[in-house]
């Protein structure tokens, strides 16, 4: 009763405050259906929907304004690869051990369930082209583990990218590791079959924080090979689909820790910032080096921006739009 009630004074909300916007909300009990100037840009799913079990709250498909699908959710094509990928999500596949990532229900080395979900609690805040959502990660026991508040903006930009800005506050309920892992993506993107090839990808060209920026580099990086585990402010996949441009890049914050990230970049069509996954990319590191350790009742913050732009990396300026966000 109390989620239709909020429901439906949502409804009104975003009824109201996207009247006279581009971005306009319009939610039920189960997802926020999201426009831009009247077309579909996508849905955010936060409860159990199309006979999938729900486990964590996710947007899919994403669209451009031409209303070419740019993202892809695995579960929903009844893929066997990688079912887990839901087109824009937030995961990390070892919390206290509990498994945010998989969808599998057991835990790899034991074989005992390890399901946990990432519960919706409520909407606190509904904005004219957002919202503040609520969230309670679980353990293994399913068990509260860690609390979200998750901060949503959705954006256009005047060459007619769009962006979904999100922003996590974490505060765990008990002393909490985020395990060294790669499955992982506090912001993770599946993109479509057509941009999913290795020369699609790239990577922003390391800076003075670090890395090898010594040595003469490319503006980007090119390919799995060069982009995969390395540290970059963004990453991005860019190619064709039925012979027109367009990309999808993920913008890491300045003010997040350990930035300038580390990526899990894929040539099927994965990418995250990751941080964790150090001795996934680097065997000679020690295995637990990318473990991140949160304190008790400490907020722990997480801040990225997706860009769905409708051109090639570079006709899409990531550097300018990247500086210009960084730097408010």
């Amino acid at each position: 009763m109390k989620k239709i009630i909020f429901a439906l004074l949502a409804l009104v909300s975003a009824a109201v405050f996207g009247a006279d916007g581009a971005v306009k909300i319009t939610p039920d009990d189960k997802k926020l259906v999201i426009e831009i100037d009247g077309k579909p840009f996508s849905t955010y799913f936060f409860a159990d929907g199309d006979g999938v079990p729900y486990r964590r709250p996710f947007f899919s498909p994403v669209r451009m304004a031409d209303g070419t699908q740019v993202t892809e959710d695995q579960t929903a094509i009844h893929s066997k690869e990688h079912p887990h990928h839901r087109s824009v999500w937030v995961a990390h596949g070892d919390v206290n051990g509990a498994d945010h990532w998989d969808l599998s229900g057991k835990d790899k080395a034991t074989g005992k369930p390890n399901d946990p979900k990432q519960n919706h609690i409520a909407f606190s805040k509904m904005t004219p082209n957002g919202f503040v959502e609520q969230l309670e990660w679980e353990d293994k026991e399913h068990k509260p583990l860690m609390k979200e508040t998750r901060t949503v903006e959705i954006l256009t930009y005047p060459d007619g990218s769009r962006a979904i800005d999100l922003k996590s506050d974490y505060t765990p309920l008990v002393d909490v590791t985020f395990g060294a892992t790669k499955e992982a993506g506090l912001v993770a993107v599946r993109l479509v079959k057509a941009l999913s090839k290795d020369e699609n990808l790239s990577l922003a060209n390391l800076d003075d924080k670090g890395g090898d920026a010594a040595v003469p580099q490319p503006p980007t990086r090119k390919g799995m090979k060069a982009t995969w585990g390395k540290q970059a402010k963004w990453g991005d996949i860019s190619g064709t689909i039925d012979g027109k441009p367009y990309g999808v890049a993920i913008f890491d914050n300045p003010k997040n820790p350990r930035f300038p990230t580390n990526w899990h970049i894929r040539d099927y069509g994965l990418m995250s910032p990751n941080p964790f996954g150090l001795h996934d990319y680097d065997k000679s590191v020690d295995p637990h080096a990318g473990e991140l350790k949160a304190e008790k009742d400490k907020v722990l913050t997480f801040h990225f921006r997706v860009v769905f732009h409708p051109n090639s990396e570079a006709d899409a300026k990531l550097d300018e739009k990247w500086a210009e966000w960084a730097n408010k």
